[in-house]
């Protein structure tokens, strides 16, 4: 699928970049906005991607390959958190590195 950066106060789009088969369905900006987190539906690839731009930085798999629903940065950065469709939420670093996996009591945490 396709996603798209756009300027909103010139409404004007600035780039657009590729993530697998299935629409993009999540972005999210890091707390200084040099990055951008992706994730595409029915997925399990996050993509790490630099703002200006949408070069990929990293690209990551949740464990077990589950779908990727949603990604979120820590206020300060420097690990983020995803949402999978599956009974854990893994944690990784901003440059990508698995931390840890937090397990879920319930399999569909989104």
């Amino acid at each position: 699928g396709k996603g798209q950066m756009w300027n909103v106060k010139t409404a004007k789009k600035l780039y657009e970049f590729e993530q697998g088969n299935e629409a993009v369905h999540h972005g999210t900006f890091s707390p200084d906005g040099s990055t951008i987190l992706t994730c595409a539906s029915k997925e399990p690839r996050i993509v790490l991607r630099k703002a200006a731009d949408g070069t990929p930085l990293h690209e990551l798999s949740t464990p077990g390959g589950r779908t990727a629903r949603q990604a979120d940065f820590s206020p300060d950065g420097t690990e983020f958190a995803v949402a999978t469709r599956g009974n854990e939420i893994p944690i990784f670093s901003a440059t990508g590195k698995p931390l840890l996996t937090i397990p879920t009591p319930t399999d569909q945490y989104y």
